[in-house]
């Protein structure tokens, strides 16, 4: 492969979490897309409660996936606690995966309601 299209490729994004770190491989591009998808159903005025519920429900699924790629160890259960206990760091941490220079507000929003 061309070094110049390796340097310009999504690299795993890195979580520093307390004392530890953490390694999430890059987004894929239906991921990418399912995340901008439910950033923009959430920042509309006056979405509904299902709307906003399918919205959160397609981000932890997304989140799910990244973390099995990059820790395929972890069971489920584990996953979805790791994913509850880190919602915040998790929401920044996508906005990067993303690769957004300039994050909307709104996928700041995710979680406000």
């Amino acid at each position: 492969m061309d070094e110049k299209f390796k340097r310009h490729m999504g690299k795993p994004v890195r979580l520093k979490l307390g004392e530890d770190d953490f390694e999430f491989s890059p987004m894929k591009i239906g991921e990418f897309r399912d995340i901008m998808v439910a950033a923009k159903k959430i920042s509309r005025e006056g979405v509904s409660e299902d709307a906003y519920g399918e919205a959160i429900d397609s981000i932890f699924s997304i989140w799910i996936k990244i973390i099995k790629r990059s820790y395929p160890e972890l069971k489920d259960d584990e996953i979805e606690r790791f994913i509850i206990s880190n919602m915040n760091s998790l929401v920044n941490m996508t906005i990067e995966m993303a690769g957004v220079e300039n994050p909307v507000d709104d996928a700041k929003k995710l979680f406000e309601k």
